[in-house]
């Protein structure tokens, strides 16, 4: 009876031990368990971290791309400064190109040619002497103090006054205006023009601008305006040229006759 107690005993505490080892198996196998989930979490949490990296990427490539855009930006700046320097280049404007065209330096200043007399530009004191119109024939200048004055004092009288400019490139209109004072008295004769001509060679004729005779002049005359306005046909084929304005004088007289011009504000305006 006590055998069979004890092997009843035995029997009983190896189950209690199998049963406690059974156990311990499953908690391993929760706590596998469970270290793999973390795995798992892991996983995620790095895989959370790369797409984080690569949207920060992203976003510093689009700032990078903002910079771009900046650049593109100050290139535009950049090309309206440009711009705005060719704008400066072609600023349109206008002038007169004579210099000196109503002659108030008391002198032929700015102007070239060759007279007979001692004088060509008179004022209103024009004195009495062998080189200048007598004071009968008192003209007074179109304005200011000052005029030109071409005639013969009853013998043959040649002359010849011009002065060079240059016309703009990208000239768009031009006029040619001056005053002129035709007088005669007797039968006197005289060819006045007015042309532009190659500075270098005034026999080359670039544009006729008109022609004044002793029909045109009278004993008791007045100033008149005389006006040419380049067309489109001559102010091409003067752009950026060196241009003479050029007067030409011929008149021949009697013992009591005579022919006198008087010339005064003489202007060649130009717009670009």
């Amino acid at each position: 009876m006590k055998s069979f107690k004890f092997f009843f005993f035995l029997f009983l505490l190896t189950g209690i031990l199998i049963a406690f080892s059974c156990s311990g198996d499953d908690d391993d196998d929760d706590n596998d368990d469970n270290n793999d989930d973390n795995d798992d979490n892991g996983d995620d949490d790095v895989a959370d971290d790369d797409a984080a990296d690569d949207d920060s990427g992203d976003d510093d490539n689009d700032s990078s791309d903002d910079d771009d855009s900046s650049d593109d930006d100050n290139d535009s700046g950049d090309d309206d400064d440009d711009s705005g320097d060719d704008d400066d280049d072609n600023t349109p404007g206008t002038a007169d190109l004579i210099e000196n065209g109503g002659f108030e330096t008391g002198d032929a200043t700015g102007w070239t040619g060759e007279w007979p007399y001692d004088e060509l530009v008179h004022s209103e004191d024009l004195g009495d002497d062998d080189t200048s119109p007598d004071t009968t024939w008192y003209i007074l200048p179109h304005t200011g103090s000052y005029a030109v004055w071409f005639g013969q004092t009853h013998s043959q009288h040649t002359a010849w006054l011009g002065q060079t400019v240059t016309v703009p490139n990208d000239i768009t209109t031009a006029e040619v205006r001056a005053w002129h004072y035709l007088y005669k008295f007797g039968s006197c004769s005289f060819t006045l023009t007015l042309k532009l001509v190659n500075p270098n060679n005034p026999n080359n004729v670039l544009l006729d601008l008109g022609s004044w005779t002793q029909a045109d002049a009278s004993f008791i005359a007045n100033y008149k305006e005389f006006m040419h306005q380049l067309s489109t046909a001559e102010l091409s084929s003067l752009q950026g040229e060196e241009v003479m304005l050029r007067y030409e004088y011929t008149g021949q007289g009697a013992l009591i006759s005579g022919c006198y011009v008087y010339l005064d504000d003489v202007s060649f305006d130009a717009t670009w």
